[in-house]
């Protein structure tokens, strides 16, 4: 599992990456006092990894998860997509 911490507004947080059960798939969310921040998950394939991996032009697709999920709570999208959605009731 690999883990990156940072503070926002005063809060810890962890965003958290694993490998599923199915050794096929990589989940990434966040964490605030090891509860999820949000409603987010962020997941993609081993097989997407490896040939991203092997492009001519290679990419660190879960190092990008990682720091996406981290500027999803630093720009408040779970609450602002939260705002939306009672504005649609």
């Amino acid at each position: 599992m690999e883990k990156k911490e940072f503070i926002f507004e005063d809060k810890q947080y962890e965003v958290r990456s694993w490998l599923q059960d199915d050794n096929e798939t990589y989940t990434v969310k966040v964490f605030v006092n090891n509860q999820p921040a949000n409603g987010y998950n962020y997941s993609v394939s081993i097989e997407n990894i490896n040939d991203a991996k092997r492009g001519k032009f290679p990419q660190d697709l879960l190092g990008d998860l990682i720091n996406l999920a981290e500027n999803d709570i630093k720009e408040k999208k779970w609450e602002k997509y939260l705002e939306t959605m009672q504005g649609e009731i």
